[in-house]
């Protein structure tokens, strides 16, 4: 059983890892790149803005790890609580999204879900494991 949990505690760490990778390619595009402006025309393929590019490789890592992270966990979800996780989610949506769209993102509303998606579910999977250890110590 250490075996097993040393192993959730590695897959844990390294999706932790690809999540502040998700987060620092987000606040890299926030940074990194003027706000849009606009002009009425496109002069460019929407395909080819780095700023789409970056937003929605920041975006895939963030559900990566969120599924993910729910693989890690081990037995099924609690099914109380839907009501209260939706509230979690959507209010860690609503914080993460001011906050990339003060700092001048302009996909803030696209990538704050998955960001807010990614860390909710890491966490869970990190309070089941520390649980789990915590449990394994007490016996």
């Amino acid at each position: 059983m250490a075996s097993s949990e040393s192993g959730s505690g590695r897959r844990i760490l390294v999706l932790a890892l690809v999540m502040f990778l998700s987060l620092a390619i987000a606040a890299y595009t926030a940074s990194a790149f003027p706000l849009l402006e606009f002009t009425g025309g496109s002069h460019y393929s929407i395909w080819s803005d780095r700023e789409l590019v970056l937003c929605a490789s920041s975006l895939a890592l963030a559900v990566l790890v969120g599924v993910a992270a729910r693989r890690a966990q081990a037995g099924p979800a609690a099914p109380g609580g839907v009501a209260a996780r939706f509230v979690l989610w959507l209010g860690l949506s609503l914080f993460v999204c001011a906050a990339w769209w003060s700092a001048g993102l302009f996909y803030a509303p696209f990538v704050a879900p998955a960001h807010a998606f990614g860390v909710i579910r890491l966490f869970n999977a990190w309070q089941q494991w520390r649980t789990a250890l915590q449990a394994k110590r007490f016996r």
